[in-house]
């Protein structure tokens, strides 16, 4: 297949600017994430799946996609490399495991229309270690829209069951997630 590259990209959103041969996949995720972001899940019948993905080989502009969908609907974006996924109960040396940082970027936004969650880097959770095992589970987690109870932020400073419902109903209502992996190995 040959993927040839404009020389001129066309302006999306302000601030943004989509290649030709990412228009296509930039249109696709702008519609799915506003449906997602605009829709009252919890008066439909059945839990829809408000999670994409995009696959791409490294340096494609799958971060960029990203970034310029958040700024096309005009919400909060929170980007977090798996590379870099801190894990509940590590020894944090510090930095903030990263279900906190995810909590806290909710609550922040309680109060916004949507958000947008890119989790980049997804194609690196396929290994057998126990690391991935349980780093598996916490973007499980998340992808089925839930938070871990009992969580500390980076002060220790535990999060009230009403925080965390309220993180809950943030990211169960108005949140679209989205991951970007390589899967170069296939």
């Amino acid at each position: 297949m040959n993927l040839t590259i404009p020389a001129t990209p066309s302006s999306s959103a302000p601030g943004q600017l989509i290649f030709d041969h990412q228009r296509p996949a930039f249109d696709k995720l702008a519609a799915v994430a506003k449906v997602c972001i605009s829709i009252q899940r919890e008066t439909l019948p059945i839990r829809p799946r408000t999670n994409s993905l995009i696959i791409g080989p490294t340096g494609s502009g799958k971060t960029f996609l990203a970034k310029a969908v958040a700024d096309e609907l005009g919400v909060a974006l929170l980007s977090i490399s798996v590379s870099e996924w801190i894990l509940l109960g590590c020894n944090k040396r510090g930095a903030s495991t990263t279900c906190p940082v995810i909590v806290r970027f909710l609550l922040k936004n309680k109060e916004a229309p949507g958000v947008l969650i890119f989790v980049d880097e997804i194609d690196k959770v396929g290994g057998q270690s126990s690391w991935e095992a349980f780093l598996r589970t916490e973007i499980f987690q998340l992808l089925d829209l839930n938070i871990p109870g009992s969580l500390n932020d980076d002060e220790e400073r535990a999060y009230t069951d009403e925080e965390t419902a309220k993180a809950r109903e943030v990211l169960s209502n108005r949140t679209f997630l989205l991951a970007a992996g390589a899967f170069q190995h296939l």
